[in-house]
């Protein structure tokens, strides 16, 4: 894996996330979840998200254990919602 050049990050217009390596696993986990019928801009967006996450636990040295969510764990795209909620609805 390379190094990560901070200055080059911040010439591409990126900045830092400061976040637990708790939350950063999560992050890392939570993309097992898109559904297959996602978006290709959604599942590759969440696909980097992910290997940027388990590059920061790792360049971190925290051990990352990966969660493979069950079938029922993974998300589920909807039709979009016609307004906004509304009381009563």
């Amino acid at each position: 894996m390379d190094p990560i050049d901070p200055d080059d990050e911040i010439a591409k217009g990126r900045i830092a996330l400061w976040l637990s390596p708790e939350q950063i696993a999560f992050i890392a986990n939570e993309w097992r979840k898109i559904p297959n019928d996602a978006p290709p801009e959604v599942s590759e967006c969440w696909s980097d998200i992910a290997f940027r996450s388990m590059a920061a636990l790792h360049k971190a040295g925290v051990t990352y254990e990966p969660l493979f969510p069950d079938e029922g764990d993974a998300y589920h795209l909807t039709t979009h919602c016609s307004g906004p909620a509304k009381a009563g609805r």
